[in-house]
């Protein structure tokens, strides 16, 4: 089993709500803003994305984390007003804590 974890950054978008986290299709936890989730991964984890309603992430490939990883979810307010509402996929990315503390 190895250890990830999870970070949801401040951001306009969907700021009230929790998204759901899942790996390989399983929920596992919700996250709420500026939140951390543990997360404990089967040895054969392939990918993690969040999920707001219908909306969600692109999925982020676990076959190469290595054990207590951090990751972060980076929400992003869209031009594209179709995504305001989830179509076309969640206004949010996740990507490793120390890319992501370059577009703060």
């Amino acid at each position: 089993m190895r250890t990830i974890t999870l970070t949801r950054n401040r951001g306009y978008y969907g700021m009230a709500r929790a998204m759901g986290i899942y790996v390989d299709g399983e929920k596992v936890g919700n996250l709420m803003q500026t939140k951390t989730l543990d997360i404990e991964l089967r040895d054969d984890a392939q990918f993690l994305y969040a999920k707001m309603d219908w909306a969600r992430t692109a999925a982020y490939d676990l076959t190469s984390v290595a054990l207590g990883t951090a990751l972060e979810v980076k929400s992003y307010f869209p031009l594209n007003p179709l995504k305001w509402f989830g179509i076309g996929g969640l206004a949010a990315r996740i990507t490793p804590a120390d890319i992501g503390e370059a577009f703060r």
